[in-house]
Formats: C-alpha cells, structure tokens, sequence
C-alpha cells in the first residue's frame, strides 16, 4: 500500500446560528463487494488515509472471508462498518440502485463515495452542496471523470447492465478533486466472458423492443460489447460491433471507438480481408476521430506513428506536429493522457530526425525532454539523443544524457524498431471499471 499524506475530503454546511459555516461530515465509504478478500484492503485504507470514518458494505454473495477481513481492517483503522447482504439482481446497475436505496435508508442527506475492491482514493477537496461529483479515474494509461459521489436525497439512477453509469437527470454536477485509482487484480477474463453474455442479452432485449417499435438507444450497449470481445480477441465482432456504433455516433465514445477500430484493421488485416487501399481507409478513421474532438492528440499521433513505421517522414513530421499542440480537457473521456506529452514528444522527436530540415528542432525537442522526464520510467529521451549524435557525427554524449557511453546505440536500426513502436496495434481496450 502507498502511503497518503495530506489528503482529507472535507465540505461545509450552514450553521443554524449566525448563518456561519462549520465543516459537513465526511462521505460514508459505499463499498459492494463479492469474494474480494484479497483487494478489500486497498479502499478501506485509503480512504481511512482522507478521513472517512463510515462504511456501509454490501455483501452480493461472497464465499470466501472477505467480512472477516473488512472486520479486521475496520478495527485496525477505527472504521465504523455496517454489513448488508443483497441477493446479485445479474444487472450491475440495478445492484447499484439497490446500494443507493439501502445507504439513503441509513444514513439520508448524507454524501456517499462510491468505490470498489480494485480502487484506491487520493486526493484533497472541498465538496459542495451539489448532489452529484465526479472524481477523475485513472487505469493504467487511460483517465476519465466518472459520477462516484451521490448525496442521498433526490436518487439518480444507474443504467447499463454492465459498464453502469449514473443519469444525472438534470442534477446539477461538480468536480470532487478526488482522484480513484483503478487496479487489476484477479484475471480478467471471467470477467469479461460474464459481461459479454449480459451485454449480449441487453442487446437482444433492445433489438426485441425495437422490433415491437420501442424506442431503445442500443448505442452505450453495443460499444462495451465491441471492447469486450476486443478484450477477448475476438477481433471480428469487435471490429462489426464497432462499425455498428459509429454510424450516426458523435462525442467521445465514438472517438474512442474510431480509433479502436483503426487498431484492430492495423493489428490484424484478417479482420477486413477484402478491404482496399487499406492504410488510406484507417487514416480516414483517425481522421473522423480527430473530427470529434480536435483537442485530443491521440487520432495524431497514432497516425504519425503508421507514418514512421511507412518511412514517410514529412507526413510523420506534420501528423506528430499537429498532436504536439493538442490541449485536451483533463476529463475527456479514456483520455491516453502519455499521448499529451510524453509520446507526442517521442513520435515528433521521431519524426524530426528524418524530415527534411527539422533535425534542429528535433535535436532541441529531445535534449529538453531528456531534462524533465530525468528519473521518470522512460528511455526514449537518451535513445534518440544517441540517435541524432549518430545522424550528426557527434560521438561524446550530450550532457542531458548523464552516464550514456560515445557513439550511438549498438545497433541502430535495433533501435530503430524498437522506438518506433507498434505497441498500440497490440494494446488492449479497456472497459470502464465498476
């Protein structure tokens, strides 16, 4: 476990005397758990860390001791923790309801953080008398607000068999400052086969509707259905349930889904055998991508990248060029937030070394990046200042470069292959956690 220092959640009410203000009690911790004996520890200690004190615990059907070990912890920490069991509905969003109603019913007008056993909170902030917040998620490389903190007066109500999300109706929504880190743990794949099957028969369900002339948004369900069997490299009903979402889509999710859809036919050309003029048709994909939010740097960098790997510099040079001066929102949705900075700067690096008079602003670019990424876990910096000390005929390394021995790397064109990656094409896509 980390340690977290300085982080507090507080807020404020209005005193009955003098109008004054006075410090609102912290949210009660909302945990729904099964079988999370192993990761029960991470939410409870952290938020314990930003001085949360009550915790309300779900229980949907554990077998192992995960109670057992909240009790432990709960002593450890000086928790107050409450236990209710709920009998699993096979519909996440109806669970969540049901956590919703059984927390009103205990602790009404209070505020309420919502976490999983995957999750760890960071952070410091002052909620407001808003009913709704969001925290800003982080998974590996990926980063998104999502809606975690629910006063409980006025429910909102979570939709979505899987993949659940809140429907604010209309409520008015701040930022919480909170940070909640998602974490794997046990093997996806369980998972993801469970999901599938529900999220096949909600599709079913909507398709059963609209044949009987309902009105049903299928949208939300057929785009986590796509990631799911990109989880499970089904490659083929991926890449369908992907070209489904997209016609008509607009917004972040059809960003996300375009550029899912451009890996895919990029990975693996047996997904669209009898595509034609294939790498214009998956630049015209990021190109559509781009179109949605033209703040977001990753359909320009993913491109500048196939340029590099196709040795087409000067288009390698004008794709990274345009990515580098992207300035997304911080909550943008799936956010790939290395593809602000630090890989926009590694591909336009890249670039620059072969473009047509760019090797000055490249050289420049790198020796800069080498000073602020120094003691962050990246080695492209050093590797590609080896890289122009080749191309120029500089054998004594750069300052920036610390410890690095003259002359460049030991084999270039290794390096080469290596630095320009195609570790996108293999990448994963990663479904919203609970």
């Amino acid at each position: 476990m980390g340690k977290h220092t300085g982080a507090r959640i507080v807020g404020t009410k209005e005193s009955e005397k003098d109008g004054m203000t006075e410090p609102a009690p912290p949210p009660v911790l909302l945990l729904m758990v099964r079988d999370e004996e192993a990761g029960i520890e991470r939410p409870l200690r952290s938020s314990a860390a930003l001085g949360l004190r009550e915790v309300l615990l779900v229980d949907t059907g554990s077998t192992d001791a995960t109670l057992v070990r909240a009790c432990d912890l709960a002593s450890e920490l000086g928790l107050s923790l409450s236990i209710t069991q709920l009998d699993w509905p096979d519909s996440f969003a109806e669970a969540r309801n049901a956590c919703l109603e059984r927390a009103k019913g205990r602790f009404p007008g209070r505020n309420v953080l919502f976490l999983d056993a995957d999750d760890e909170v960071t952070g410091s902030a002052e909620l407001t008398d808003a009913p709704l917040h969001h925290v800003q998620m982080r998974m590996g490389n990926l980063s998104w607000p999502m809606l975690r903190v629910v006063r409980l007066v006025d429910l909102p109500r979570y939709v979505g068999t899987v993949h659940e999300q809140i429907v604010s109706g209309g409520r008015a929504i701040s930022a919480s400052g909170l940070v909640v880190r998602h974490h794997a743990g046990k093997s996806s794949r369980p998972r993801w086969e469970r999901d599938r099957a529900l999220l096949r028969a909600e599709l079913e369900s909507h398709q059963s509707h609209q044949g009987r002339g309902a009105p049903v948004d299928s949208g939300r369900t057929r785009f986590y259905l796509a990631q799911t069997h990109e989880c499970l490299d089904e490659l083929h009903e991926a890449a369908a349930h992907y070209r489904a979402f997209v016609r008509g889509a607009r917004g972040e999710h059809a960003l996300v889904a375009l550029l899912r859809l451009a890996s895919l036919l990029e990975r693996d050309p047996s997904v669209d055998p009898g595509l034609g003029r294939r790498e214009e048709h998956i630049l015209a994909l990021r190109l559509e991508a781009h179109e949605h939010d033209p703040s977001r740097p990753e359909p320009l960098v993913d491109a500048a990248w196939a340029f590099l790997r196709a040795e087409r510099w000067a288009s390698a040079y004008l794709f990274a060029h345009a990515g580098w001066a992207c300035a997304p929102r911080e909550d943008a949705l799936f956010l790939r937030r290395t593809a602000r900075r630090n890989e926009t700067a590694n591909v336009l690096s890249r670039a620059c070394l072969h473009a047509p008079g760019k090797i000055d602003e490249g050289l420049a670019l790198t020796r800069d990046a080498c000073l602020k990424l120094a003691g962050a876990p990246v080695d492209w910096p050093r590797l590609n200042l080896a890289l122009y000390r080749q191309r120029l005929g500089i054998a004594a390394p750069f300052p920036e470069e610390g410890g690095a021995t003259e002359g460049g790397p030991p084999d270039p064109l290794e390096h080469h292959n290596r630095v320009v990656p195609r570790h996108r094409e293999k990448r994963k896509a990663h479904p919203i956690p609970r």
